[in-house]
Order: structure tokens, then sequence, then C-alpha cells
């Protein structure tokens, strides 16, 4: 038996060395509504850098090349809430330059139990853990189309801003709302359905 003053969960982070990464982590009350951050600051604290952006009830994870070109092959990482001085997540971050970071995402939801309530973490596993996804910025899904950059990379997404309903001759429709995520799964998707996922 096992009591904890403290709500901090642990999950461990793969990262490559080099290379851009982004993470989703959609943050849910255990009723499953929203949670709401309003008010809230969070820090990142590791011996590297993290960015951390939110929106909504996700909180989005990016890290930089630069930021992950590091000098050692693991680091100790917290997610710390400012306002009410405690860890939430925390573990061991692992950068490689092998050719795969030997794992994949194992985990969907994680429960920390905060004074009072309780909050279900939900990571978006779409991007790639680690690789070369970017999050490419908001998206107005009302034209009916999904986007068309040629720019656009495989693993690479947007948020949905204002929602629709994507019509893709041949494949049928496709209703977003906002706060859906739309991941590449090619280079250069352009508006092919089965070229995207969605995760609303």
């Amino acid at each position: 038996m096992r009591a904890t003053f403290d709500p901090a969960r642990n999950l461990d982070l793969y990262f490559r060395k080099g290379r851009d990464g982004s993470k989703t982590f959609r943050f849910l009350n255990a009723d499953g509504t929203p949670y709401d951050f309003d008010g809230q600051e969070f820090r990142f604290i590791s011996g590297y850098t993290v960015a951390l952006s939110f929106e909504d009830n996700d909180m989005l994870a990016d890290i930089t090349a630069a930021d992950s070109a590091v000098k050692r092959d693991s680091y100790y990482w917290e997610l710390y809430n400012v306002t009410t001085k405690r860890t939430w997540l925390c573990g061991t971050s692992y950068f490689t330059s092998a050719l795969s970071a030997q794992a994949d995402d194992t985990v969907e939801e994680i429960t920390i139990n905060l004074d009072g309530e309780t909050v279900e973490v939900t990571i978006q596993t779409g991007a790639g853990s680690g690789g070369g996804s970017s999050y490419k910025g908001p998206f107005d899904a009302s034209a009916g189309s999904y986007p068309t950059d040629p720019e656009i990379l495989d693993g690479d997404y947007y948020r949905v801003s204002v929602g629709g309903v994507l019509d893709v001759a041949g494949i049928g429709d496709t209703l977003v709302f906002p706060g859906a995520l739309l991941f590449a799964l090619s280079d250069d998707p352009g508006d092919t359905a089965t070229n995207w996922k969605v995760i609303q």
C-alpha cells in the first residue's frame, strides 16, 4: 500500500539528436470534460529546452533541432506547475543518434491525482516521437479542404481553429471540430483524405 502527497507521475521521453520534435498533451478532467488551464503557469525543467504553449486544454511541447543536439544521452525532466508549486509529470528523457529511437508510444492516458480532483492526460500519438514532425499552426476548415502547402512533411500537423466539413471527391465528408488535429501521413499530402489522419 502507498500514499503520496505528490501527484507527479512518471513519463519517459525519447528524442532524436539534432531533430525538431513535438508532442501534444490533451488534459481532461476525470469526467471527460476539458481541463481548464486558465490562470495556471507551467515550466519545463531539465538540462535542455522544450517550449510549452497552451491552447484550450492542449499543451504543445516543442523541441528544436538545436536544443536536441545535447551532449548527454539522458536527462531528468519535470513538468512543474508554478501556480500550485507541484510537479505534474517527471521522468528520464533519452536522446539517440541511432537509426531508430527504439521506442514506441506505449502510454495514451496518465492519471494525475491533484488535491480534490483527478486529471486524465491523453498523449496525442499521431506525431512521431522525437521525429521530424512540427506544429504548422491553426487551420480554418470552413473552406472544405485539407491544407495544401507543398512544404508540409510527413508527421507535420495543424490544429483546427474553425470547424468545417472536409469534402474530398470519391472519399466522402469528414466533419472536424475546433481543436481537432490534422496529421500529414506523407510529404506534400495535398487535398487527399487518405494522406491525413484526423484526431478529434
